[in-house]
């Protein structure tokens, strides 16, 4: 399933759809997961200009510049947004 952001796409599993996206639960280890269970989803947001994603996820007002800086947060934030996003569509 593609997540569309303003900048770039995102093709994401419709396994970590489900498992990234539950309300109240804290999904940093199901995005970890995710991430190791999907290396090409890694390597498809490493792919990514990190310019564009930080400024991509600055829109959403919740992580400051420091916290932008890492990549590696990044890319569990995106796979989360899109997560949440595609759910949010499908139900």
């Amino acid at each position: 399933m593609y997540a569309i952001f303003n900048r770039f796409e995102l093709n994401l599993p419709i396994e970590v759809v489900l498992s990234c996206s539950q309300p109240g639960k804290d999904a940093k280890q199901d995005v970890e997961a995710a991430l190791r269970k999907y290396p090409s989803l890694l390597a498809d947001i490493r792919d990514l200009d990190p310019f564009l994603v930080r400024e991509e996820l600055s829109e959403y007002g919740a992580w400051d510049e420091e916290e932008l800086a890492d990549e590696g947060a990044n890319a569990e934030r995106l796979v989360w947004l899109a997560a949440c996003d595609l759910k949010e569509e499908l139900f």
